[in-house]
């Protein structure tokens, strides 16, 4: 994704504060003569990666719409082809980079054929999906929210974004109820994910249901959508350490370039098919990966970040 800068100039490193302050820093450093390191731009990173991180492939059948095969570095190529009969997903280590491209070719194709009868009927269960549960049980107790009031409908609105953005991928969850948005989780060996969600903002949004209907379903199904997108590439991306491409695709709180160009495209259907808008903070993950990592984005992903 982006430029790494040297230890001695890491104390110096910044997070530029708006996206303009940052077009105009990248563009800077691009005139250096930096070299996006995305597949398309330096192919040659991604066809020379030898992870070994993936000598051991561990077996976990929780996943219908992938069918892997190996390619030559390493990593297991995502096919998403949503068809009954499809192999199960049997591995944790797809490239991240590559898992998002195959979730956006997915997104791409028309509504028709890009959602299963399963998805279809999910996107019916948000249609009816009782709102007015959740603006009558706001809890609100002075010490703070009362998370007993959120946790059922929360989960199956979780169930119902999970099933038609995420193609079931994510089976097994709990909730963390946190205003760490770093809090979520995934057990690789129980498959199980911890979907981080902050009580105090979920209710906030619930308060003004009544009032402004649409302007709380925007907050309450960006927040669960932002924290589904956290878990999913926590469950599928590579982690490993001697992945070349981690950092600048993943990061390590998974909120790199493939969760942004996701995220882009996430922003971009679920209106259509929920009607409801979304709002992934996207600048905020940028700018929170840019201060793990000291990095920057490159012109061209600044480019695919659609953020003018």
């Amino acid at each position: 994704m982006a430029e790494e800068f040297p230890p001695e100039s890491s104390r110096s490193f910044q997070v530029p504060r708006t996206i303009q302050a940052l077009e105009n820093t990248v563009s800077r450093q691009s005139d250096s003569g930096f070299r996006c390191d995305c597949d398309i731009h330096s192919p040659y990173i991604y066809a020379d990666n030898k992870c070994t991180e993936h000598d051991d492939d561990t077996i976990g059948p929780f996943c219908m719409f992938m069918h892997p095969s190996r390619n030559s570095w390493g990593h297991f190529a995502p096919e998403l082809t949503i068809a009954p009969g499809k192999p199960k997903l049997e591995t944790l280590r797809f490239e991240a980079l590559q898992l998002a491209k195959a979730c956006i070719l997915c997104f791409d194709r028309p509504a028709q054929t890009f959602l299963s009868n399963m998805q279809v009927g999910a996107v019916y269960k948000f249609m009816s999906f009782p709102w007015e549960h959740l603006a009558g049980n706001p809890g609100g107790a002075p010490s703070g929210p009362d998370t007993g009031n959120l946790q059922q409908p929360i989960e199956r609105l979780i169930e119902i974004l999970s099933t038609i953005f995420f193609f079931g991928a994510i089976k097994k969850f709990t909730i963390r109820w946190t205003s760490d948005r770093n809090g979520f989780a995934v057990d690789r060996t129980t498959h199980i994910c911890t979907i981080a969600l902050d009580a105090e903002r979920i209710e906030a949004h619930m308060r003004t249901l009544p009032h402004d209907a649409a302007k709380a379903k925007i907050g309450i199904v960006s927040a669960v959508l932002r924290a589904l997108l956290d878990v999913f590439f926590a469950l599928l991306g590579c982690t490993g350490e001697k992945c070349t491409t981690r950092v600048s695709n993943l990061g390590d709180n998974k909120r790199a370039r493939a969760w942004q160009l996701v995220a882009v495209k996430l922003e971009e259907v679920a209106p259509r098919l929920l009607r409801v808008g979304v709002d992934l903070e996207r600048w905020e993950a940028l700018a929170e990966w840019m201060g793990r990592h000291r990095m920057l984005p490159s012109n061209h992903d600044l480019a695919c970040y659609c953020f003018g």
